[in-house]
């Protein structure tokens, strides 16, 4: 039976590339596009992308992560979801 693994993006790092136009390296790639980035897919186990917001992970408030963790408590309350993973950047590990 498979599995089904809902991914809750947020931006950060791993959604973030340079723009073109301007040099800047922002948080711009969507769930979908990390999703359809991703060149080995897991027999056994069904994705669902929930493209929650995106930022730069420096960016994100107290706020953002009460919403998430609201949301991750909504999808793991769904009996059809087995679990979650969030996806972000490097910057919400520094401790403030």
């Amino acid at each position: 039976m498979a599995k089904t693994i809902c991914l809750v993006t947020t931006g950060g790092t791993i959604a973030s590339q340079r723009n073109a136009t301007t040099g800047h390296v922002t948080a711009q790639i969507g769930g979908n596009g990390l999703w359809a980035s991703l060149s080995d897919r897991l027999d056994g186990v069904n994705v669902i992308v929930d493209e929650f917001m995106t930022v730069g992970s420096f960016a994100l408030t107290l706020e953002d992560a009460f919403a998430l963790a609201s949301r991750i408590k909504d999808h793991l309350s769904d009996p059809k979801i087995d679990g979650v993973v969030v996806t972000h950047g490097t910057d919400t590990m520094e401790e403030r």
